[in-house]
């Protein structure tokens, strides 16, 4: 996909950083924003908070601009920003009152979302679903810990009470295991 696909009509013929930078110093973050802030609001009951959730979202899009590789459109990639800074906004705040946890966060990302991606996200979650009760018990816990929890290995190491090591290790093998169910399963419905 080249940067100008990316951009979603940009018309910029230079890398996919550029192409950001100029998203959001240029009138396409004007047209987005209302997006962003419905995103936002969504995310955060706090209204202050959506606001710190805008404005260090445009700063994160402009300094992180050279991890983006183009393989989707700069107003997902922003988007997938957002919800990461409301995530490590709930983290700092850790009160549930201020707003919604990680896995909510994501769930309304997604209904904003086109509604044939939805389907096909439905679709992926059901699979990932299945693999993961494939999983040994220990597995699950530390994949849910993680991320459907959202908690630091710090955090699973303390709620399983093991070494942070062991936190890794598992959740190493877990991914591979995961891997593994789901190339299986994909390789059973492909049959």
């Amino acid at each position: 996909m080249s940067s100008t696909e990316a951009a979603g009509d940009l018309d910029i013929e230079s890398s996919p950083a550029d192409a950001v930078r100029s998203f959001v110093t240029g009138p396409e973050w004007q047209k987005y924003l209302p997006l962003l802030k419905a995103l936002s609001s969504k995310l955060n009951r706090n209204r202050t908070l959506q606001e710190d959730i805008i404005v260090q979202t445009r700063s994160n899009a402009w300094q992180k601009a050279d991890t983006f590789r183009g393989d989707c459109t700069i107003p997902s990639w922003i988007r997938t920003i957002a919800q990461n800074v409301a995530c490590d906004l709930f983290r700092s705040t850790r009160k549930g009152d201020q707003g919604l946890n990680c896995a909510e966060s994501s769930m309304v990302a997604r209904d904003l979302d086109d509604p044939v991606d939805s389907l096909i996200e439905a679709e992926r979650g059901k699979i990932v679903r299945l693999a993961l009760k494939e999983l040994k018990p220990i597995y699950q816990e530390v994949i849910g810990y993680r991320y459907y929890g959202m908690l630091t290995y710090d955090e699973i190491s303390r709620e399983l009470q093991i070494p942070i090591g062991t936190v890794k290790s598992r959740l190493a093998d877990a991914k591979n295991y995961l891997r593994e169910s789901l190339l299986s399963l994909n390789q059973r419905d492909a049959l």
